[in-house]
Formats: structure tokens, C-alpha cells, sequence
């Protein structure tokens, strides 16, 4: 079943799941109403908000993300872009989700397809992956075959920036995402 997946959540802790998929962004829209919510950790902070002044290559509307102080003990957890789905992924699944992303400068950032409860861990060992972007929109692909059994509030996907340098700006478009039973 291929998804669109419109949410990007920015959290640790903190997830809005989604009942059921959006076509796309919706401009100008309240992000908590659409499925956006963010978190920083203590001494982290960001900014996220619908923009239609910058377009993925199809031509839609992204988030743009702006990146605020780094804090003193940073780690890449310490804040995350993720789409937390009440999409099921049960265990031997496939799951294949696909962006576009671009940054103000050349960055590096953890790409996951994760669980949203206590431990947090991926779904299996192919799910988490390291990817630079830069100034041109690169298309990310993660596929991975679910190995992790009981997962109730899947991350599809999590994206880890808690290194990213203050004042970096990122777009990100809207998530294609496919899970094959």
C-alpha cells in the first residue's frame, strides 16, 4: 500500500499520530492540526513552518526547517524531524520511504525508520542510514525489511539533526511511503 505521507514531526519524546494520510502540505496551515510537531532538547531549539516560497522539484510546497542554538552537549538525537504514522509495520513488511531535501550548506544527518516508544530502537539494522545533502535537491530513499516485532507507533522516517549547525536552513519535501506485507 503507497502512502502519501504529508506530516514531518520534529521530536524526542513528543509525536502527533496520524490517522489517516494527507495528499500534501497544506499552506499556511496550523502544523500541529496537520500532524507537525517539534521538540528540542534542553538547549536546542529550531524553527518549522509550511513554505511555498521554496518548491521541491515537483513543484509542492516543503517545510523548512532553520536550525537554532546548537547547546553545549550536542548529539543527534538531540532534535529530530520525523513523520510518527499510526501505519502498521508488522514484522517481515517492507517499508520504502522516499523525499527530497536541500540545505542551506553541506550536511550530514542520521535517516531512520524507527519506533516512537521506549527504546526507540530502529526497525531493523538496514533502517538507519547517515546521509549528506547540500545546496541542490537530493532525492533520499530508505528501504528496509522489518525485523523489530510489536511495533505500535512507527517513525516513518526520522530524521536525526542534532548536529546541524545553527543557522543551517533545510527543506524537506513530503514523504512517499510504501509498505509491502
Amino acid at each position: 500500500m503507497k502512502l502519501r505521507l504529508l506530516s514531518v514531526v520534529l521530536c524526542v519524546l513528543v509525536g502527533c499520530v496520524l490517522a489517516d494520510p494527507f495528499p500534501g502540505w497544506a499552506v499556511g496551515a496550523n502544523l500541529y492540526k496537520i500532524g507537525i510537531a517539534r521538540y528540542s532538547a534542553a538547549g536546542f531549539s529550531f524553527t518549522a513552518n509550511i513554505t511555498d516560497e521554496v518548491k521541491a522539484p515537483d513543484e509542492t510546497p516543503v517545510l523548512k526547517l532553520v536550525m537554532g542554538e546548537v547547546g553545549p552537549d550536542a548529539k543527534t538525537w538531540s532534535r529530530q524531524l520525523l513523520c510518527d504514522s499510526a501505519k502498521k509495520c508488522p514484522l517481515g513488511s517492507t517499508i520504502t520511504v522516499t523525499f527530497w531535501a536541500k540545505a542551506s550548506a553541506d550536511i550530514e544527518f542520521n535517516l531512520q525508520l524507527a519506533q516512537h516508544e521506549p527504546p526507540y530502537k530502529t526497525l531493523a539494522k538496514e533502517a538507519s542510514k547517515m546521509q549528506k545533502v547540500g545546496t541542490e535537491w537530493k532525492k533520499l530513499t530508505l528501504t528496509a525489511k522489518v525485523t523489530l516485532d510489536g511495533v505500535q507507533r512507527p517513525v516513518l522516517p526520522r530524521l536525526m539533526v542534532g548536529l546541524v549547525p545553527e543557522g543551517t536552513v533545510i527543506y524537506v519535501s513530503q514523504f512517499d511511503v510504501e509498505v509491502k506485507e
